[in-house]
C-alpha cells in the first residue's frame, strides 16, 4: 500500500514538474508552426462533424417524440443538454485585446495572442475567472458578462477584452 501511495505522489509531482517546465520554456518555431497548423486543421475538421451529430440528435429526439417514445426522447434531450454543458463556454472563443491584438482560447487549454511568438496556456478558476500564462507573462481575466472581461497582468498593468462574435 505504501508503494502505491509513493508511486501516486511521485507521478503527481512529475506531472506538475513537466507542466511547470513546459509553461516556462519557449516553444521552438517549428513546433509553433505545427501547433498553429494542428489547431486550424482540427477546428476545420471537427466543426462539420459536430454540427452533423447535433442535427442528427435533434432529429432523433423529434422522431421519438412523434412516435410517443417519450423516455427515449428524454434520454436524447439529456444528452444534448449534457453536451452543451460539458463544453466550456470560453473554449474556442476569440477576443479583441483592447491594448492591441486578438486572443484565442482553444478548447485544449492552449491560448494564442496575435502579438505573442508562442502559445500560452489557460484554465478556468473556481470563481469563473481565467488564469492565462504565456512567455509574455501571466494574466487574470475576470468577466463582467459573457462578452467583456478585465485583464490584470501579474507583473502590473491592465486592459480589457471583448468577445468577437
Amino acid at each position: 500500500m505504501k508503494k502505491v501511495i509513493i508511486a501516486l505522489v511521485a507521478t503527481a509531482l512529475l506531472n506538475s514538474a513537466i507542466k511547470t517546465w513546459a509553461e516556462q520554456r519557449e516553444v521552438p518555431q517549428r513546433l509553433q508552426v505545427l501547433l498553429d497548423s494542428y489547431e486550424s486543421e482540427k477546428e476545420r475538421a471537427l466543426k462539420p462533424i459536430e454540427q452533423k451529430f447535433e442535427v442528427a440528435l435533434v432529429d432523433l429526439k423529434n422522431q421519438y417524440t412523434k412516435s410517443g417514445r417519450l423516455q427515449d426522447a428524454i434520454a436524447v434531450s439529456n444528452l444534448l443538454t449534457n453536451r452543451k454543458e460539458a463544453k466550456n463556454p470560453l473554449s474556442d472563443t476569440r477576443w479583441n485585446w483592447a491594448s492591441g491584438g486578438e486572443l484565442k482560447l482553444n478548447g485544449d487549454g492552449t491560448a494564442k495572442h496575435t502579438l505573442w511568438k508562442n502559445y500560452g496556456f489557460w484554465e478556468t478558476q473556481d470563481d469563473g475567472s481565467i488564469r492565462l500564462l504565456s512567455d509574455e507573462g501571466g494574466y487574470i481575466i475576470e468577466f463582467s458578462d459573457d462578452k467583456n472581461g478585465a485583464v490584470t497582468a501579474l507583473r502590473g498593468g491592465a486592459t480589457t477584452i471583448r468577445k468577437i462574435e
